[in-house]
Parts: C-alpha cells; sequence; structure tokens
C-alpha cells in the first residue's frame, strides 16, 4: 500500500483513546527514533480508520507531517469490537462531522 504524508491536524479522530496506551506508544516512537506504522484514514473526508492512539502521539510530539495511508470503504468492512453493536461506514461519517468521539476501541477496521 502506498502512503502520503500529511499534517495529524488534517486528520479527524472518531475515536477516543486510552491514555496510558498513548504514553506507552509515544516512549516506543521515541525510543526506536522512527515512526513504523502508518496511519489509515479515510480518503476523502481524512478521518482515522486506525491510528487514534498514534495521531494522539503525532499531536504531542508536535510533528509536521505523518505516514497516512488513504482508503475508502470500498475496501475496508468495518464492525464493532463490542458485541451486540452495529457500526456502519455511516455511522461513523456522522460521528466525524459531528465532532464527538466513540468511546475507544469502539470501532474495527479490516483492511484486507
Amino acid at each position: 500500500m502506498r502512503y502520503c504524508l500529511l499534517s495529524p491536524a488534517r486528520l479527524t479522530p472518531t475515536e477516543e483513546v486510552n491514555p496510558s496506551r498513548v504514553a506507552e506508544l509515544q516512549a516506543h516512537i521515541l525510543q526506536a527514533g522512527c515512526w513504523t506504522v502508518p496511519i489509515m484514514a479515510q480518503k476523502d473526508a481524512l478521518f482515522v480508520m486506525d491510528g487514534h492512539h498514534r495521531l494522539t502521539v503525532a499531536h504531542r510530539l508536535r510533528l509536521a507531517a505523518v505516514p497516512v495511508i488513504l482508503l475508502d470503504y470500498g475496501t475496508v468492512r468495518v464492525e464493532s469490537w463490542r458485541a451486540g453493536e452495529t457500526i456502519t461506514p455511516a455511522c461513523i461519517f456522522a460521528m466525524a462531522r459531528s465532532g464527538r468521539k466513540f468511546p475507544c476501541k469502539t470501532t474495527r477496521h479490516i483492511f484486507g
């Protein structure tokens, strides 16, 4: 998959993050000295599909750009991590437009 470099400010998060996971990931990135996993984002609306914790780290480190793979729901499936909850692309678009966020680990995007 090809990636591009985008400002973290252009990406819209749709899920809350776990602060301890953010701290752990930030320490890992600083220790490695490089960014190793791109953020997955919806190609038109630029909301995050996968990588909310990475995006938070990018903001904390004040990075000018991060690697992002742009995708659409023609090639990505979505479901909920939570039993009995249904998540659709339309739900995610609505959440992104509202400025609100799902709880941490609500959406599960399946790339393939």
